[in-house]
Parts: C-alpha cells; sequence; structure tokens
C-alpha cells in the first residue's frame, strides 16, 4: 500500500478563519450569520476556537463586543498564551476589511471542517482495520455511518431555493391537512415525551399506547382506529420483565391485536447514541420495521456521559429527529421527571439537558393518581389531551368517561397548577362550571380535597 500523502496537514485556510472572526467581531449581524454556517470545533486553529467561543457567550448574554471588551474577557480567562497576544486581534479584524463577505469566509471554514472529519473518519476506520481483532462488521458499519452524517451535512447546504408565498398557498399537495396516526392526538412525525416519577406508571401508560395503536384502539377514548405498527425500543427492562408487563395488555387487546403489529427490542443495557455504532443500529433496526410510532426510553439511557451536558444529549435529539423523518414515523419517549423542587413539588420537566425542554411538541407529566400536566408549552392547542387517566378498568390506565370525574380532574390540575387548593368561587369560573357542580364533585373527592390545600 502506498502511504504518500497520508502525513500532509488537514485541510484548513488560516486566512478564512481570521476573516470570518474578524466580521464576528466587528458586527452583531455578520456575528449572527456566521453562528448559521459554523460551530466551535470547525475553527482549525486552537485559539481560533476560543476566540469564537467568548465571542458566542458575549453576544448571547447581550455584552458588547469590540476588540477592547474581547481582549479583557480572553485575559480573564487566561486564554493569552505564547504568540495568542492581544495584538492578534488586531490583525483579525484586518483580515476582513468588509463585513458583507463573513457568509463567503465562514462556508469556506465550514466546508473544510467537513473535509476533515470525514478524513478523520476514514482514518479511524484504517487504524481500526489494522487490528488484529477488529469486527468488520463493526469497522464497516461506523465508518459508513460517520460517513453518511458528513455526507449528510454537505447535502444541507446544496439547496437554495425557498417557495414564495403564493405558490406555497396555491399548492394542492394536501400538506396542511392533519396526517394522523391517532386521530385528534398523534400525527406522523410528532415527538411526544412522557415524564413521571419512578412508580407513577409513566412506562406501562406507555406499553398500552403502543398495544392499544397496535390493536387499532385509540389509546385516549377507546374508539376504533387503524391498526398502528409499533416498535418499543425498552432501554430499561429485559425480555422477561417485559414479557411479564406486556402479557396482560396483549390478553386486554384480544382478537383487536394481529400478528406482526407490534414489535419489542429490549437493551436494558441502555445505548450510546454518540456513537456511529449505535446510531447504525437503531437506524438499521427501525428500518427493517418501518413503524409508524417508535417508542423508546427511559431518554437518560440513550446516551453515555452526563445526561445533563449538551454534548452527551443533543446527539440524541439529532438521531431521534433524523429517525422520525427518515423513517416518517411518531416518537413517544420516556424520559424521567427531574428531582429539582419548587415549594416542595418535584419538578415535571425531564431530568437532563435542557433542551429537552423545547424539542418536543408535547411535554407531559404524569402523576401516581393519574394527572396529566403539560409541562412543555403544546404547540397544538386543539388536540383534547385529557387532564388525567384513572387506574383500573380493562386497561391498567383509562379514560375519565363520567363528566363529574373529568371535572374533578380540571379541578385538581388547577390547584396543582395554583400550588394551592383553589376557592369553589374561583374553581367555577376556571372550570365553567356552576358552583353547585364544582361542590359535588368536591364532595364527592372530600379526602382528596382536604389533604389538597388550606384555601377556604
Amino acid at each position: 500500500m502506498n502511504d504518500e500523502g497520508f502525513d500532509r496537514p488537514p485541510p484548513h485556510d488560516i486566512g478564512a478563519e481570521q476573516a470570518t472572526l474578524g466580521a464576528a467581531i466587528q458586527s452583531p449581524e455578520a456575528a449572527a450569520r456566521v453562528a448559521e454556517i459554523v460551530a466551535r470545533d470547525d475553527f482549525y486553529r486552537p485559539s481560533h476556537q476560543t476566540i469564537y467561543d467568548r465571542i458566542t457567550t458575549m453576544r448571547t448574554d447581550g455584552d458588547p463586543v469590540d476588540i477592547e471588551s474581547l481582549r479583557l474577557e480572553l485575559l480573564q480567562a487566561g486564554a493569552f498564551t505564547g504568540d495568542f497576544t492581544p495584538l492578534y486581534l488586531f490583525d483579525l479584524v484586518h483580515a476582513c476589511p468588509t463585513t458583507a463577505n463573513a457568509g463567503y469566509y465562514a462556508r469556506k471554514v465550514a466546508a473544510l471542517a467537513g473535509r476533515r472529519r470525514v478524513i478523520e473518519a476514514m482514518t479511524r476506520g484504517l487504524q481500526k482495520a489494522h487490528t488484529p481483532d477488529a469486527d468488520l462488521t463493526d469497522v464497516l458499519a461506523e465508518t459508513r455511518t460517520a460517513l453518511e452524517i458528513e455526507a449528510g451535512l454537505t447535502e444541507v447546504g446544496a439547496d437554495v431555493t425557498a417557495v414564495e408565498l403564493d405558490d406555497l398557498l396555491d399548492a394542492d399537495d394536501q400538506d396542511d391537512v392533519y396526517d394522523w396516526l391517532i386521530p385528534g392526538f398523534l400525527e406522523r412525525g410528532d415527538r411526544f415525551v412522557l415524564t413521571g416519577e419512578e412508580g407513577a406508571g409513566k412506562s406501562t401508560l406507555l406499553r398500552q399506547m403502543g398495544i392499544q395503536a397496535a390493536s387499532g384502539i385509540h389509546p385516549l377514548t377507546g374508539e376504533p382506529i387503524k391498526p398502528l405498527r409499533v416498535l418499543h425500543v425498552d432501554l430499561e427492562n429485559s425480555e422477561r420483565q417485559s414479557r411479564r408487563e406486556l402479557r396482560p395488555l396483549r390478553l386486554a387487546a384480544g382478537q383487536r391485536y394481529q400478528r406482526g403489529h407490534f414489535h419489542l427490542r429490549a437493551r436494558p443495557e441502555g445505548m450510546d447514541l454518540t456513537t456511529p455504532a449505535d446510531r447504525e443500529w437503531l437506524a438499521r433496526l427501525a428500518e427493517t420495521i418501518a413503524p409508524d410510532i417508535l417508542i423508546i426510553g427511559p431518554l437518560y439511557k440513550a446516551a453515555n456521559g452526563d445526561p445533563l451536558e449538551e454534548t452527551s444529549a443533543k446527539p440524541v435529539a439529532v438521531t431521534l429527529d433524523a429517525l422520525r423523518v427518515r423513517i416518517g414515523c411518531a416518537l413517544l419517549i420516556e424520559a424521567h421527571a427531574a428531582k429539582t423542587t419548587t415549594n416542595g413539588k418535584r419538578a415535571k420537566e425531564p431530568y437532563g439537558w435542557s433542551g429537552w425542554l423545547r424539542w418536543p411538541e408535547f411535554g407531559y407529566h404524569i402523576g401516581k393518581d393519574g394527572q396529566l400536566t403539560a409541562w412543555r408549552g403544546n404547540r397544538d392547542a386543539t388536540r383534547p389531551i385529557p387532564g388525567a387517566l384513572q387506574r383500573g378498568g380493562s386497561w391498567p390506565w383509562s379514560p375519565i368517561t363520567r363528566p363529574r370525574d373529568a371535572l374533578w380532574a380540571h379541578i385538581v390540575s388547577l390547584c396543582t397548577e395554583a400550588g394551592d387548593r383553589l376557592t369553589i368561587r374561583d374553581l367555577a369560573k376556571l372550570t365553567g362550571s356552576s358552583y353547585g357542580s364544582v361542590n359535588r364533585a368536591v364532595e364527592e373527592h372530600r379526602h382528596e380535597w382536604d389533604a389538597m390545600g388550606t384555601a377556604a
């Protein structure tokens, strides 16, 4: 094998990096354009990564950026070492005489960074292939996934067209019509994250939803729907444990379940979607089953590392987003509720990276009493997701059908959100019900009402 050329330095352009940074220093508008194109690690020179990091932080915090303020930031951070001195900041500004070219230079930096990543991926593959006990299948899978990711990044910038408004609205392709999987509840491509405390029943509810959807049963109303294809990737329970939980659900579905609509893959050891191998594995599994709904979780076991860190969590979000687009499925995701407390009450949002708060279309918390509380503002408020479910019946969780029970669930939700027990008069106004109806609902649940708070 001829190794000539493999010792060459990786592709980079120091002048383009300098001009990109110079533009970002001089203009907030240029900095915003640059931020849309490059990331910190796209810069080849480490000092440029440091400078870009500080510029981005200062802009995000709303602090003005100029040579002097940037110099002070870098000085306080102890960033100036060796040949990297404060005078270098003037060189950056001089490298970009006009900020109008910021996008051009940034795209050049990003393209060269993409080339370096391709080379790194291929180099890792070569190194692993030289290892005597290496599994060739794993080597090929990891290398191919890494290369596909870089190719995808390149293709993102290829289509620079945009549709004109009237053409968009005149299109006769029905794209604005709901593509329902579960009518009124779940549309193809939706992301629904369910949180709850340990033992609250969130895992059971998601399994139940999966079996019901696969059996042609609407999970929230019990009405008939078209049977869906469901894949459940359980990152917490073994097949044996899952079998015990799924058997009563299968019995409840009876003849309505038709073979081939529900598939389970148990991985109690979890997975690491920050690695090419596990991303490839999940993609191949999803492509093989081709589900309408992918149920996966708990979320914290989808990657190694600190769940609070973006570097550990964001690859999970990116991978799941790519899958739902590629497969055309909806996502039902289990997540543990954060253990932080406010006024003595445990938080309802997912444990981990703050980005989960704004990622899904729908984020709900289920309490041990069946109360469903939205922790993420719904992107579509027209969907009639109930305020609570009740335990028992044909299934572990059942919809509330009596109007008075639904009213009580609404009362519980309002009082929980307020952090105290509200007055009967206030509840009547907030629920749109009569004083007598609210009072009767309260009397039927007097024990729970008395334990709820102190308002009169």
